[in-house]
């Protein structure tokens, strides 16, 4: 995914005029950098094992009609500029502490995140649900029995 999605900022941003460059995040224009260094072997490679990956839900939503996961295997941090990841050393870089989302993106399923209460911390938490290709409707339908049965509950506090 990480190669797919640099590769696509990559092509997005080779055809940009350096006043529009000069707009965006520094760490997009690292990633679009990264991309337009992939080769074209690479970049097929990771498309092919893409295709695996729809295959694999394919024949998981043939089952199943919903697949609920956590958001994120971790509590919320601070938000800023620059705020890649709550910890360097067990969380890199922002896909190793985003299995659960970005893996529905990569093989292009509708899902949707859901407030689930908070953290032992006071702080929010989600799940989220999945669904097969073109099956937005069971996502939807699936979040608002989700959010009428576990309404949104708002921290008393506020982070600084």
């Amino acid at each position: 995914y990480v190669t797919l999605c640099e590769s696509a900022f990559g092509g997005v941003v080779a055809g940009m005029s350096p006043e529009r460059m000069a707009l965006l995040d520094p760490g997009l224009i690292e990633t679009a950098r990264r991309g337009m260094m992939t080769s074209a072997a690479v970049a097929r490679q990771a498309e092919l094992e893409r295709i695996q990956l729809i295959q694999a839900f394919v024949g998981f939503f043939n089952e199943y009609d919903l697949l609920l996961t956590p958001c994120v295997p971790i509590a919320p941090f601070l938000a800023g500029h620059g705020v890649n990841t709550p910890d360097l050393e067990k969380y890199p870089e922002w896909y190793d502490w985003t299995p659960y989302t970005w893996v529905f993106n990569a093989a292009k399923l509708p899902a949707a995140s859901c407030p689930w209460g908070l953290d032992a911390g006071g702080l929010p938490q989600a799940v989220q649900l999945a669904a097969a290709h073109f099956r937005e409707d069971f996502v939807l339908r699936a979040s608002a029995a989700l959010e009428a049965k576990a309404p949104v509950v708002r921290p008393d506090h506020v982070l600084s």
